[in-house]
């Protein structure tokens, strides 16, 4: 199976994200970059701080991936 993983972070800029050499994580800039880089069937693993921000993270995701 072949995996690639699209990630993004809000504490570490994309630009290092991209580079994590030897490996098939691709960076993004913006949750829409990061989800058009996603193949159907779509799979998320999230690690977001317990509380309003993993209500709040999680309603922009489904609105994108729902797009």
């Amino acid at each position: 199976m072949k995996l690639k993983v699209s990630g993004i972070s809000m504490a570490v800029a994309a630009s290092e994200l991209a580079t994590c050499v030897g490996t098939k994580v691709v960076g993004a800039k913006s949750l829409e970059e990061m989800v058009s880089k996603l193949k159907k069937p779509r799979r998320v693993m999230m690690l977001v701080k317990a509380g309003e921000a993993v209500d709040k993270f999680i309603d922009a995701l489904v609105s994108k991936l729902l797009t």
